[in-house]
């Protein structure tokens, strides 16, 4: 008794402290919205009953059909119990399989189409097969009877709490309405799982070669430090430290107190300053952009992008995979990236963003002939959230 008290305790304390998050993740989703709605479901029409409204005639034939539903006009998976001649309604729509997690919901919401006859269903899981007999295998896992109409009526069913962790299911919708309804809408069906996740450290790491080959940076006497949004803006609060067996051109940081999702932006320094001859991307130019993902806690980059690779987090891709041609240019610029590359936006040194590119095709080509001759900067970034960049020299 006095462990689970205790256990009870540290659950609560877990889940008050800020430094950690509940990440939740959508299993499943179904908003009706789609060319194929039913991709995947098995539907079933037990009761055979031929629909009074004779716009819903499709329903002789099929449980269920696709039609907008509520004050919206959204679509929804529709469902009749008024019969000519009236027949016990019985019909079914019965999910494919979804692999749930250890803390997996339901949610989902509905409607009656009439306030004077409100229609009643059930929800089943299957955990053997894609089948009304597997459903019925276990009892309805929740009842209602008589929804609200009107408007659709939020819904929830907690699958781990009922026993159903890290197990693959089906779940049945059963329309079944004891004594004549009119019809039911259901929509936007989703099964999310819900994780507590403890903060994670990132590490940073950025070479130094190219500044200190071109004599812009002394590691006897200069510091590298990272601003960004995380620490305010104040690099000092973050100094990097050099990497041994570096050459002396490697520097590094750990810092603890993120989580998957987060939106990072930040910027190398030197000397801790924001003087354009020290700090990177200077005259205003762009902030590095990282978005966190799941086990890809490193970020490598030279700094200022003065180097054979950009920005690599783990599985981050090189630059060799990105090709801008011809260089030095002359009147048009050719662009070939991987697919996942989603924004594409083009610099002058002195931070003025020329030209932008939203969902760019894999190749692109730019008219570069009214650009004043000199170097330029090129930033692609990825949907992963990775920035990558090549230059370009305009003759």
């Amino acid at each position: 008794m006095l462990k689970n008290s205790l256990i009870s305790l540290l659950l609560v304390f877990i889940l008050l402290s800020p430094s950690f998050i509940v990440a939740q993740d959508v299993i499943f989703k179904q908003d009706f919205e789609s060319a194929d709605p039913f991709s995947g479901f098995v539907l079933q029409n037990l009761d055979k009953g031929i629909p009074t409204d004779t716009e819903l005639a499709i329903l002789s034939d099929s449980a269920w059909a696709v039609r907008p539903a509520g004050a919206s006009g959204n679509h929804a998976a529709v469902g009749v119990s008024r019969y000519t001649p009236a027949v016990q309604v019985d019909d079914w729509f019965i999910t494919p399989a979804i692999n749930l997690g250890t803390a997996s919901r339901l949610e989902w919401d509905a409607m009656s189409f009439s306030a004077q006859l409100l229609d009643s269903y059930e929800i089943y899981i299957s955990t053997s097969s894609q089948t009304v007999n597997g459903c019925l295998l276990n009892l309805h896992e929740m009842q209602i009877a008589n929804e609200q109409s009107g408007s659709f009526r939020h819904r929830e069913l907690d699958l781990a709490a009922q026993g159903y962790a890290n197990q693959t299911v089906y779940i049945g919708f059963h329309l079944a309405t004891p004594d004549g309804g009119v019809g039911l809408a259901i929509d936007n069906i989703k099964v999310t799982d819900d994780l507590l996740q403890a903060p994670v450290s990132l590490t940073f790491i950025v070479d130094m070669s190219k500044y200190k080959e071109a004599d812009n940076f002394n590691p006897a006497t200069d510091t590298v430090d990272i601003a960004g949004t995380f620490n305010g803006w104040d690099g000092t609060l973050n100094i990097m430290s050099m990497v041994a067996d570096s050459d002396s051109s490697k520097y590094s940081i750990t810092i603890p107190g993120f989580h998957d999702g987060d939106e990072l932006e930040f910027k190398f320094r030197i000397n801790s300053s924001w003087n354009d001859t020290a700090v990177e991307f200077p005259y205003g130019g762009p902030n590095r952009l990282w978005t966190i993902a799941n086990g890809k806690y490193t970020y490598t980059a030279f700094y200022n992008e003065e180097g054979s690779i950009s920005s690599i987090n783990e599985g981050g891709r090189p630059n060799a995979l990105i090709s801008v041609y011809p260089n030095p240019v002359e009147d048009q610029l050719n662009l070939k990236f991987p697919k996942d590359i989603n924004l594409i936006r083009i610099y002058s040194l002195n931070g003025a963003l020329l030209k932008e590119i939203s969902s760019p095709s894999v190749e692109e080509s730019i008219d570069v002939q009214n650009l004043i001759p000199g170097t330029y900067l090129i930033l692609f970034r990825s949907s992963e959230g990775y920035t990558l960049s090549r230059k370009f020299l305009k003759r």
